[in-house]
């Protein structure tokens, strides 16, 4: 992904520390099964995407943040600030340059401390998603792109 600045300082990062971590597996251990490996598929998007954050079911707040993977059950987002495990979330993710949005609700299953400020959130989707126009869409920056994609997990 090119240089951000508006997305590292929404994160609090530098563009170095941002690629890093975009790249890397955090602090958990690696202890992913092949069909689990397999069904996780980069995901970028240049100004990273909005996610809503719901505490006792009111909006909490709104945040920006950068995606790292994707699979039909959820998304790994880097992200400035802890977040509580089990708080629903709806996340904003582009599938179109013209502004067209896929709404995805989910909750948050993992938050770890990598740097600064910066933490590794995973969410667990309510319901499986059809990831692959979203991974084929022109917003997702990740090299190299999937020949075929496999929705089911």
């Amino acid at each position: 992904m090119n240089s951000n600045p508006p997305l590292c300082q929404a994160l609090g990062i530098s563009n170095d520390e941002l690629e890093h971590w975009l790249g890397h597996y955090g602090p958990r251990p690696a202890n992913l099964t092949p069909q689990r490996r397999r069904s996780r598929h980069p995901y970028r998007v240049q100004n990273g995407i909005w996610i809503k954050v719901y505490q006792r079911e009111m909006l909490s707040e709104s945040v920006q943040v950068a995606p790292k993977n994707l699979a039909a059950f959820g998304i790994v987002v880097l992200r400035r600030g802890p977040m509580d495990l089990n708080l629903r979330v709806e996340l904003s993710v582009p599938i179109s340059p013209a502004g067209n949005f896929h709404v995805v609700v989910g909750r948050v299953i993992q938050c770890d401390h990598i740097v600064k400020a910066a933490h590794e959130v995973g969410i667990a989707f309510r319901e499986p998603i059809d990831i692959a126009p979203i991974l084929a869409s022109p917003c997702n920056v990740a090299a190299p792109k999937p020949s075929h994609i496999q929705s089911n997990d």
